[in-house]
């Protein structure tokens, strides 16, 4: 994901989550929540989801 955001992303961080909790946010926004989704995401589907984001 850093790799394919690398001129868009500084940083990025790791917080462990209890009972299978997989949430990515950025800037404070949930980009995708398995929990809410009830699966994992696709491969690439994140990425497209931060780009997909309002600037």
């Amino acid at each position: 994901m850093l790799k394919a955001l690398a001129d868009d992303v500084s940083a990025a961080e790791l917080v462990p989550g209890a009972d299978g909790i997989f949430v990515v946010s950025a800037d404070g926004t949930p980009v995708f929540s398995k929990k809410e989704e009830q699966r994992f995401p696709e491969p690439g589907e994140i990425v497209a989801r931060l780009r997909a984001r309002p600037s």
